[in-house]
C-alpha cells in the first residue's frame, strides 16, 4: 500500500478526504474522526483518528493516531438493532413502557405510550399522578402493584 492515499486504499472515498484535508489544513489539526474500511482480511473495521503536525529539527511532521473501535461499533450497531426490535414488538404487542425517576420527578414514555394516550411526541409525558388517572381501570391494580414492587427491588 506504499504511495497510496487514504482514498486510494479505501480508508475514505475521495469526498470525504478532500474534506478531511480541508479541515486539516483549515485547522492544523484533527480529532477523533471515525474512519470504516474492510481490512486485508475482508473484514469491517472502525478507527478514531487523531493527526497533528509536531515540527523535529526544524521540519514538520504529521503525527496521527489511530484507535481500534471496531468492538465499541459493533455493540452500538447491536444495540440500536435491540431497540429497533424491541420497539417493533411493543408496537405489535401494543406495549408501552415509561420510567419515573423518583429523585428528580422525571417522566419518561416510549413512543407506544404517547400512541396509547393519542398524544403528540412533542408533549411531555404527563406527570406521574396525571399518567395514572389515564390507566383503564380494570388495569389500573395491576400496574401500580407492579410499579411499586419496583420500586422495592
Amino acid at each position: 500500500m506504499k504511495g497510496k492515499n487514504s482514498a486510494e486504499i479505501g480508508f475514505f472515498t475521495q469526498v470525504e478526504r478532500d474534506k478531511i484535508a480541508d479541515d486539516f489544513s483549515k485547522k492544523g489539526f484533527l480529532k477523533n474522526i471515525e474512519v470504516n474500511f474492510v481490512n486485508g482480511k475482508n473484514e469491517q473495521k472502525y478507527l478514531l483518528l487523531s493527526t497533528e503536525i509536531i515540527e523535529i529539527g526544524n521540519v514538520n511532521h504529521a503525527l496521527s493516531v489511530y484507535f481500534d473501535i471496531t468492538p465499541r461499533k459493533v455493540y452500538e450497531m447491536e444495540l440500536i438493532n435491540a431497540r429497533a426490535m424491541l420497539a417493533e414488538a411493543m408496537s405489535i404487542g401494543k406495549l408501552g413502557s415509561f420510567e419515573n425517576n423518583v429523585i428528580t420527578k422525571e417522566v419518561t414514555w416510549s413512543k407506544e405510550i404517547y400512541d396509547m394516550f393519542e398524544m403528540p411526541y412533542s408533549n411531555k409525558p404527563l406527570p406521574f399522578g396525571e399518567f395514572v388517572k389515564m390507566i383503564h381501570q380494570d388495569d389500573k391494580d395491576l400496574i401500580l402493584k407492579r410499579i411499586e414492587q419496583t420500586a422495592k427491588n
